[in-house]
């Protein structure tokens, strides 16, 4: 290999490495300039554990089966 070829190839690979370097540091600054403001808005809007949403009934209302005891089949052994 010649000393002009073994340049080319050591210069096209450092380019490739500084744009894949580049790519990576963009992407991860436009996902921490997303992450942060998504993760303030869910904490700000999310119902805390325990509580309700609003006041009043159960937000989910208790339902007795459609189904009576005789009608369900069971597998047996």
């Amino acid at each position: 290999m010649n000393k002009g070829q073994a340049t080319l190839e050591f210069s096209l690979v450092l380019i490739i490495t500084m744009v894949l370097i580049g790519g990576f540091i963009g992407i991860t600054t436009w996902v921490v300039g997303h992450l942060i403001p998504r993760q303030d808005q869910y904490e700000f809007d999310r119902v805390g554990a325990g509580t309700k949403a609003t006041a009043g009934l159960p937000e989910i209302g208790y339902h007795t089966s459609l189904y009576a005891d005789d009608q369900v089949y069971y597998l047996r052994r």
